[in-house]
């Protein structure tokens, strides 16, 4: 008899026991969101290094198309014409400069070639209009040399001092270095070349 109410109560309580914590434990998942671990996709997957290495190199290959992308035809001619651009203003410049060193080199006097001598202030238009004016009388010529004494130079004020002359004046000299005649005054290219002529002429006429 006593066995038969023990199992009786225990009929009664299994439901209880065996089914209530299970329902709600349901009860309880369904209303508790889950939690989604850092570093995981939506659906839960963590990415593999392998993809996350590949979307590195996908993101850097735009820059590096770009730094290896050739140069166009027209940036070449551009860098083209700037480098002979560059030659040909240096290429002047030294020419320039030699030129200057040449007229400013005043140990030709006595040289065997006639020379002239202007008196030269690079302060004065008349001055440098003479300057012009000799450059162009004289182009291309050989039988004469042309120089500049300019006074702001020491050279320069050392031969004005021993002439005594004014700026704006010729001082002729013939092979031997001997002076034999000066102008003082502007003058235009074609008595620039009459004046040479007579000189010259004087020059070489026998004493």
């Amino acid at each position: 008899m006593e066995l038969i109410q023990a199992r009786a109560i225990n009929a009664l309580c299994q439901p209880f026991s065996l089914h209530y914590p299970q329902q709600a434990d349901d009860v309880m998942a369904r209303k508790r969101p889950k939690k989604q671990s850092r570093g995981t996709s939506p659906r839960g997957k963590r990415p593999s290094r392998r993809k996350v290495a590949q979307a590195s190199i996908d993101a850097t290959q735009p820059a590096k198309a770009r730094a290896q992308r050739p140069m166009s035809r027209r940036t070449w001619i551009l860098a083209g014409v700037g480098v002979v651009v560059a030659i040909g203003g240096a290429s002047a410049l030294h020419a320039w400069d030699t030129r200057s060193r040449t007229t400013h080199d005043l140990s030709v006097i006595g040289n065997g070639t006639p020379v002239v001598v202007q008196i030269h202030d690079t302060s004065c238009p008349i001055c440098r209009r003479l300057k012009s004016a000799m450059n162009a009388a004289l182009d291309d010529r050989t039988d004469i040399q042309y120089r500049i004494a300019d006074i702001s130079k020491s050279d320069g004020r050392d031969i004005q001092q021993r002439f005594d002359v004014p700026n704006v004046s010729l001082l002729f000299f013939d092979g031997e270095g001997e002076h034999r005649y000066t102008h003082t005054g502007l003058l235009s290219p074609e008595e620039i070349s009459a004046m040479l002529a007579d000189v010259l002429h004087q020059m070489n006429r026998p004493s």
